[in-house]
């Protein structure tokens, strides 16, 4: 179709962003990357297309990348608490720790009770050896909600790389504990030498 000489611009831009939506959807990343891109090119302030763009570049596994679209994002609504979310993950997952630890902090600020930026925030502190900061962030997860599986499987993890071992299954017990159906706790325990019933 893009082919068709007749095609003016902005259709051009129209069939890359269906095409990259399409790819996306498809779990061709590589592809949904570039048909984004070339949207952007044209609209560099297009939100879902950013969006669109950090999902695919997170998924190809181009964190740095994926991290610089979400910045994009939250610079252009930073009222996009999801958006502040990823930007955390994306950083945290490219190694960028304190740049993490930044965007969970704005997560935090636009919104004190999600226990998701205060769970990502310990996990950024711990990745800066920061462990009061970190453990302080998961009470505060597990005060919004003490069966907060996500909350107990982070504070099992980080037990375990602390070497509380103790601390760890009993983290991991209460995350499965909270939602039977996870399979990481389960598997944690199962490394820690825990039978779980099936």
């Amino acid at each position: 179709i893009l082919k068709d000489q007749t095609l003016d611009a902005a259709q051009r831009i129209r069939i890359y962003e269906r095409r990259g939506r399409a790819s996306l959807t498809l779990f061709d990343f590589g592809e949904a990357v570039q048909d984004f891109s070339e949207v952007l090119k044209a609209e560099p302030d297009n939100l879902p297309i950013l969006a669109g763009r950090a999902e695919a570049l997170n998924e190809h596994g181009e964190h740095g990348k994926a991290a610089d679209d979400w910045a994009r994002v939250v610079a252009l609504n930073p009222s996009d608490m999801a958006a502040r979310l990823k930007l955390g993950f994306s950083h945290l997952t490219a190694g960028a720790s304190d740049k993490a630890t930044e965007a969970y902090e704005g997560a935090v600020k636009l919104d004190e009770k999600n226990p998701e930026a205060r769970i990502g925030l310990a996990k950024a502190y711990e990745k800066l050896n920061q462990r009061d900061k970190a453990d302080d962030s998961l009470k505060a997860a597990l005060i919004i909600n003490p069966a907060n599986s996500s909350a107990l499987f982070v504070q099992g993890e980080i037990a375990e790389a602390r070497g509380d071992k103790k601390q760890a299954i009993e983290s991991y017990s209460l995350s499965l504990k909270a939602n039977g159906m996870q399979i990481k706790p389960r598997q944690a325990l199962q490394r820690l030498g825990i039978e779980t019933p099936p």
